[in-house]
Formats: structure tokens, sequence, C-alpha cells
């Protein structure tokens, strides 16, 4: 019997006997059916002719449709696990070990395949290779930890005045703090040495859940120094090196809020102390929250033959040029900042002989927020006040607007009037 007779034996006794012969009516459609399932068979051949042989060898020998099984395990388990058709080609297959995963195929065959686990805090496994085989396949990944240890960080802090020299015997009170809020250092206390340079070194290693080290510390402090305004903050220190983080610190003067033509006369020494209470009133948190107090801006200033101590601002806020015109952000800028600083001025400097009232200048800022690009613009103004007047608003003798009648308004530099209502 020749080859071809032998075949043609084989797919005919095939075809009438087997129990899957009314449901597959033609040798086409047989084919079809086993390609649909390629590509969990790859060894199968394409060639019509010979595919048809497998199909009906596995159907004579009584394989037809079976289930099959990877089972995928790793030490430790919670491996992520990652996979594909070559080592270069490997994606995550959003599962954890220990995986199962089933087919139900013609033919119960895996194709060749490479499996690899990653887990935070250890090294990713070998990538593991299965041959194309029959049956259930069985993979073990293994991952060993990464081992961590202590490392040494260290902040070196710069206390600085705003002339960028150094603060000397400033007192810093502070605690480290790791990312799991764990407690590294407790209210300790340390002062700044003649280069005004507080050195600090903590160790930390694993923190957290985790057992990969996280490394980020925190360091919470407050640095106080006679003639300086407190000043207190957080630093955040985040590296897997022992390394060193240097910031720089600016201390605040009571001084620095001084102009230096103030700074040289004489009537600073009776004055200093009234006003060292008046900055630290209009610095207090909460009580000018829509401006900003300048250095050097308190002075004596001379208009119109009458000396004004003189106190700049800077607005916080600006002012949508569609509803407010010039005229109105000078009324706003009254109500936000000139009136409550004048119970302070009041309080400290009333009776003080060296000047004949205030001169209260604050920088105002518009924008048309409608037109996207446009870019806000500043209008100074400035509200000439006699003492007199204003120690008659705060005894509730005159309203806002007698101080307004009774004051020389500058906006740009040009006189006007406000209305209050």
């Amino acid at each position: 019997m020749q080859d071809g007779e032998f075949i043609f034996f084989m797919i005919k006794g095939v075809l009438t006997h087997h129990p899957i012969h009314p449901i597959l009516s033609n040798v086409q459609q047989k084919v079809n059916y086993l390609k649909t399932f390629s590509h969990f068979l790859p060894l199968v051949p394409v060639d019509p002719v010979t595919s048809y042989i497998v199909f009906c060898i596995f159907s004579f020998a009584g394989c037809g449709r079976g289930t099959i099984t990877t089972t995928i395990h790793s030490s430790p388990d919670g491996a992520d696990i990652y996979h594909g058709p070559s080592p270069g080609e490997l994606t995550r297959m959003y599962a954890t070990t220990p995986h199962t995963l089933s087919f139900t195929t013609l033919g119960p065959y895996w194709k060749a395949w490479y499996y690899q686990g990653k887990k935070e805090g250890y090294y990713d496994s070998d990538i593991v290779f299965k041959d194309g085989e029959h049956g259930n396949r069985f993979v073990f990944l293994t991952l060993k930890p990464i081992e961590y240890s202590d490392i040494e960080q260290k902040y070196e802090l710069s206390v600085m005045n705003i002339d960028n020299e150094p603060v000397i015997d400033a007192v810093m009170e502070y605690s480290v703090i790791s990312s799991d809020d764990k407690l590294l250092k407790n209210k300790t206390v340390i002062s700044t040495n003649p280069k005004g340079i507080i050195l600090i070194s903590v160790k930390v290693g694993v923190s957290g859940d985790s057992p990969r080290p996280t490394y980020k510390t925190t360091l919470d402090y407050k640095i106080t120094k006679n003639g300086y305004l407190p000043k207190g903050g957080k630093i955040e220190f985040k590296s897997r090196a022992a390394e060193v983080i240097h910031q720089s610190i600016i201390l605040d003067s009571l001084l620095d809020y001084i102009d230096k033509s103030l700074l040289s006369k004489e009537e600073l020494k009776v004055l200093q102390p009234n006003i060292e209470n008046l900055i630290n009133a209009l610095l207090a948190r909460g009580f000018l929250s829509s401006a900003v107090l300048e250095k050097k801006s308190i002075r004596f200033e001379q208009f119109k033959n009458k000396t004004y101590f003189n106190l700049s601002f800077n607005s916080a806020n600006v002012y949508n040029s569609i509803k407010f015109d010039k005229y109105d952000i000078g009324k706003q800028l009254f109500d936000e900042v000139v009136r409550k600083i004048l119970y302070p001025l009041d309080t400290f400097l009333n009776n003080s002989p060296f000047f004949q009232g205030y001169s209260i200048e604050i920088d105002g800022h518009t924008k048309n927020f409608v037109t996207e690009k446009e870019v806000k613009k500043d209008i100074k103004y400035k509200f000439y006040i006699p003492k007199d007047i204003a120690n008659k608003y705060i005894s509730k003798d005159i309203s806002g607007q007698k101080i307004l009648n009774n004051s020389i308004i500058l906006m740009d530099n040009e006189r006007i009037e406000l209305k209050l209502q």
C-alpha cells in the first residue's frame, strides 16, 4: 500500500467511525477548527492535509478536548507574575503567586513560555523557561530578600539674617520623625555655631509596613533669638544614601522693617520699644491677612511741612477690574488695611512728639479676570492721616468717612477723594 493510500484510508476510517463525524461535515471545516486553537498548539502543522491527519489521530485516540493547567508558586508567596514568549517580552499577568491558569483545548499542550516573579523588598527572580509540553505545567520562582542597613542622614542648616549674615547663638528646638511617625529625636535643643550653622545627625532605616525602607525623615523645628521673630517649619529629607541636606533659614529681625534712615536717628532710641510692639502686633497671626508689611518701610516722611510715620504694605489680593475700578479698590484697601492698623498705631505711637500723622502706603493690584493672558497692574495708594483724626476714630468720635475727608489721599501720586457710600 502506497503512502497516499494509507493516508486516505486513515482519513476515511476516522470520518466514518468517530462520533465527531456528524458535526464536522467537510475537511476544510475541520482544518479551520483546528487553526482556531493553533496559538495553544504551536507545534501543530497548518498544512491542510497534514493538520487534518493530526486532528484525526487525536480523535481516533480519544484525546478530543481536554483541560490543562499552569500552576505558578514562589518563595515567598505574593510575587507579581510576569510572563511572555521571550525574556525581552515579559508583561505583567496582574496576578500574584500562588496562581493557577486553566484552559480547555484540543490536545492538552502548552507552548514554550517564560516566567518571572517580582516583589517589593526582594530581588527579581531568575527568568524561568518552560519548553512546549503536554499536560499540566508547574512553575516555581525563587526571590531573594534585599538586605538593607541603616544610614545616617545629616541636616546642615544655615541660620542667616536678611543681609545674608550668620545669626549666632540662635536656639533651635526640634524633633525628627520617620515616615511611619516613629519619633527618632524629640524636643532636642541646639544653638547655632559662630558661622550660624546647626548640624543634626540621625540614623534611619526600614520604616513603614513595607520591607523596603523609605529612608524618609521630617525635621520639625522652631528657632528663636532675642531681637528676631520666631520662625518654625518642616524640612523633608528622602534619600537612600548617606547624604547631607543643606538649607538656609532666614530669620527676620524686628529692625529689618525699619529703614536705615530711621535707624540712624536719635528718636529711635526712644521709639524702638513701641515700634517693636507695633511690628509684633502687625505680624501677629490672623491680624492682617489681606496685606503684608514691607521690609525697610518704617521711616519718617516729610509732606506738606509735616512729619509722618510711614509704613508700606503690599496687598495680598488682586481685584477684578470688571467689578472694581481704581476708586473701588482704594475703598477696599481702606476697609481691609487702613482701618485695622489704626488701632495698633494709636495704641503704641499716639503720644509720640516726633511726628504729626501716619503715612500708610499700599500697593494694590488689578486684573481683567476674563482675559486669559491679562497681566496684573499695580496701583499705589497713599493715605496721610493726622494723629488726632486717627485717635478720634479709635475713640468712636468720628466715622471712617470722616477719616477720609480729613486726610490726604493719593492714587499713583495724584490726589483723589474717596466716598465710602
